[in-house]
């Protein structure tokens, strides 16, 4: 007797993991968390290149970079693009170099591949060479301000003239200011 009630009952275990295997209901598995935003790779590329004209390897604490590691990267502003997941660097605040940056640092040309770069602010010194690269001029610029400070050398940093493809930002652009410079 007590092998036929337990066949019964293997029968009923049987039965029952049957009807769950072939059940059209979800199995109760929570949601997965969405993937950590990224870096857009376009952006990525154009902050590397800032990294090495600023020497910003170099600035000083709290503005030193670990360029692998965004929540160290002093004066960027991001944002989050949430349709892809990914991050845009929208603002740059370069801080005041006589007391963070090292010298001979310049803008790079591949800043103008940041397409959502709306602010520039660059407290520059005498130490900063070149000129103001054209391709800024293909960002939406809201605001443009470079300022060159310390007055120890007659080379006041950038030199040049304003690249006539400042014509570009013509519709976004708020607020212009570029002083102390040889430009």
């Amino acid at each position: 007797m007590k092998c036929t009630s337990m066949k019964k009952i293997a029968c009923l275990l049987a039965a029952a993991l049957m009807a769950a295997a072939c059940s059209n209901e979800e199995p109760n598995i929570p949601p997965a968390d969405p993937p950590r935003p990224i870096m857009n790779v376009q952006d990525s590329l154009a902050i590397v290149a800032f990294y090495h004209a600023m020497k910003c390897g170099e600035w000083k604490a709290p503005f030193h970079w670990d360029i692998t590691d965004i929540d160290t990267w002093g004066g960027i502003t991001v944002e989050l693009d949430m349709a892809r997941n990914e991050y845009r660097v929208t603002e740059i605040k370069v801080p005041n170099a006589e007391e963070y940056l090292p010298g001979d640092y310049y803008l790079p040309p591949e800043l103008g591949n940041l397409t959502r770069l709306r602010s520039l602010i660059v407290y520059g010194d005498s130490r900063m060479v070149g000129e103001i690269p054209k391709e800024l001029f293909d960002c939406p610029l809201e605001n443009l301000y470079i300022m060159a400070q310390g007055y120890s050398s007659p080379l006041k940093g950038l030199y040049g003239s304003i690249p006539k493809e400042i014509g570009k930002v013509g519709e976004t652009l708020k607020w212009l200011k570029i002083s102390n410079t040889n430009i």
